[in-house]
């Protein structure tokens, strides 16, 4: 995992670049590599986790042509193999070389479709004179771009550099708000004006003599959805499912192991990482399985579940009083962002692994998402289920005709449960100065319940939907959170559960095998008992091959803890100064806008609050964050 840098146009200013591309070190300790040509100059910051000699360094160059990549490529020893057999030969050990050769032999499109992993990378072609920016569909690596204030186009990992280069770049207020409340979205948008990203599955083609840009989708997560797989996997029957599963996920987690340094677990106590963990310690001996300890949210007694070859190497983490509180702004300036609330816990546990030496961890996220597993989903299934039942039309008939007035309720389900706090609120100032309730996400709803059409069932219709489109919608924030929290450490996080064969198997698998109805039973002293039963095959599988402890298996998941008396501490201290100017807003207007409207998530509000404030301190009034982290320390203690 590396930073990448660079910068197409005229006078380029090579000291500039040189201090620019600086700020990405903590991505790339290993080695920092520039090469610059008359009118492009391309940087590198390297984290060496795929042969580990000077050989792997980049930029990397062929023939003139160039290439700068963040990422892993999990099955470069196949593809570089079917290279050898064409009598190509290679210098080095390194994905990097396989992946430009490829290019080089196969052509781009090509190349993409054999990836399997997580990357962004950057080729110059010195034939075309084309720069090509590329990022893996999931968007599990970043990439942005701007352009300079001579007109010259820049790109790199992360916005730190592109600010460095071109200047200060104003915060965009819609964009701060958006995400602040209604987190990460799809767009290409950014917090600062005139900064993007290239969007996953997507190619930027940036022409060196003309500056002309041209952006093309190589990849999309719908293309994963088959009728004829669908189909085939309907007529297994469970055992045969599970056993499917089981070599799947073998398949992912041994190339997700692939590595020359040494590779870790990040674990939760929860169910997916619990999976991640048993199957890695089957492959690999003695794998370092990393536990984050909260000191106020106590789940021990899950991690003491855990398998016992993994629990041999558990090795505990245990949370100082406010730590999470305390690294909150220095994550913020780290991710340049509104941040998931477990990142600041995160990057805790990736800082203490880096200590250990270790350079790369997998992780049990996007689990959920493929196979259900939070509350919405459980709310939208049984929306669904009810809307579609006879007995519920009947009343509904009933209701809209006695009632002609009222809301009209047959469109049950169709409509996705997105946590949206503005959706139902138009007449405060702030309201009115911002277009928030934006329609691209329904947009998309639409769209993708049209891509289960060939099912017979309409349930199975509209919560498959629904699956997918969350699934794509908030992927953007996990892979962030996973970027971000480990790379900030110098530490690659790695999710085995977006394998494309895993992913592929999950959205054509039925709905029975994700989320259903469940009989009576409260043999769980642990949970809160549901009536429903998410991720069905992935506790299936934990039971059948005794992967998971069964307290484990049936645990209820729980919800994120913010505290909350810490938040208003620090809001009160603060008193949101930078947040009501940015805002244009009152204070008492602020005030009311929390109190009255937002009651019901009222520490989660304060929560995105308090991070627009630290935001604004950071990247308008230019705080840094070691200042802001010891006011937070003075108002705690």
């Amino acid at each position: 995992m590396c930073g990448i840098f660079g910068v197409v146009g005229k006078n380029i200013d090579r000291k500039k670049f040189s201090i620019s591309l600086d700020l990405l070190n903590h991505r790339g300790p290993d080695n920092k590599g520039e090469t610059h040509l008359d009118n492009l100059s391309l940087g590198h910051t390297r984290l060496s986790i795929q042969d580990l000699t000077i050989s792997g360094n980049q930029p990397f160059e062929i023939d003139g042509n160039l290439i700068i990549y963040n990422g892993e490529i999990y099955n470069f020893k196949e593809i570089k193999k079917e290279l050898i057999s064409k009598n190509i030969k290679f210098k080095s050990n390194s994905d990097t070389e396989v992946l430009l050769r490829s290019y080089l032999q196969n052509g781009l499109n090509k190349t993409l479709k054999r990836l399997k992993g997580m990357y962004s990378f950057a080729i110059y072609d010195n034939k075309k004179k084309l720069i090509f920016l590329v990022r893996d569909k999931y968007g599990m690596k970043p990439l942005y771009y701007s352009y300079t204030n001579n007109n010259n186009f820049i790109f790199s990992s992360e916005i730190k550099a592109i600010r460095k280069f071109n200047g200060k770049s104003e915060i965009d207020r819609v964009q701060l708000l958006k995400t602040s409340f209604f987190g990460l979205n799809s767009e290409s948008k950014t917090n600062f004006t005139n900064i993007q990203e290239v969007k996953p599955g997507y190619n930027l083609i940036v022409n060196l003599n003309t500056q002309e840009i041209k952006s093309e989708l190589h990849s999309s997560l719908d293309e994963f959805i088959d009728e004829d797989f669908y189909e085939e996997l309907s007529k297994l029957n469970l055992n045969q499912t599970l056993d499917l599963y089981k070599k799947t996920l073998n398949k992912s987690v041994n190339r997700h192991l692939v590595s020359d340094a040494e590779t870790s677990i990040l674990y939760s106590g929860g169910l997916d990482s619990s999976i991640v963990s048993a199957i890695s310690s089957d492959i690999k001996d003695s794998i370092k399985c990393f536990y984050f300890n909260s000191y106020q949210k106590n789940d021990l007694q899950f991690a003491q579940l855990i398998n016992e070859d993994v629990k041999k190497n558990l090795v505990r983490v245990d949370e100082k009083k406010n730590e999470s509180i305390y690294n909150l702004p220095k994550t913020i300036y780290f991710a340049e962002n509104i941040i998931n609330p477990s990142t600041s816990s995160i990057q805790i546990l990736t800082n203490h692994a880096k200590n250990l030496g270790i350079k790369s961890m997998l992780t049990g996220d996007s689990a959920d998402e493929l196979f259900g597993g939070y509350s919405i989903h459980e709310k939208y299934f049984n929306e669904v289920s009810l809307s579609n039942s006879r007995i519920f039309q009947y009343l509904i008939k009933i209701i809209n005709y006695i009632f002609p007035g009222i809301k009209n309720y047959s469109n049950a389900g169709n409509l996705s449960f997105q946590p949206d706090f503005f959706n139902n609120y138009s007449s405060n100032v702030l309201f009115n100065d911002f277009s928030l309730n934006d329609s691209a996400k329904y947009k998309e709803w639409f769209a993708d319940k049209n891509k289960y059409q060939f099912l017979q069932s309409i349930k199975e219709q509209k919560i498959q939907s629904f699956i997918l489109n969350y699934f794509k919608n908030n992927l953007k924030r996990y892979m962030y959170r996973a970027d971000i929290a480990g790379m900030m450490n110098s530490v690659e996080l790695r999710i085995p559960f977006l394998d494309d064969e895993i992913v592929k198997l999950a959205l054509n698998t039925q709905l029975k095998y994700k989320i259903k109805r469940k009989f009576l039973n409260f043999n769980s002293s642990f949970t809160k008992y549901s009536l429903i039963e998410n991720k069905v095959i992935l506790r299936s599988l934990s039971k059948k091959f005794n992967l998971v402890n069964n307290k484990i298996i049936t645990r209820q998941k729980k919800g994120i803890f913010l505290d909350a008396n810490s938040i208003d501490k620090i809001l009160k201290s603060f008193e949101l100064i930078n947040l009501q100017n940015f805002l244009k807003l009152t204070k008492s207007e602020l005030n009311g806008l929390i109190d009255t409207y937002f009651d019901k998530e009222l520490s989660y509000v304060k929560w995105s609050l308090l991070q627009s404030e630290i935001f604004l301190r950071l990247f308008d009034n230019s705080e840094t964050h070691e200042k802001i982290s010891e006011k937070i320390r003075k108002i705690l203690n």
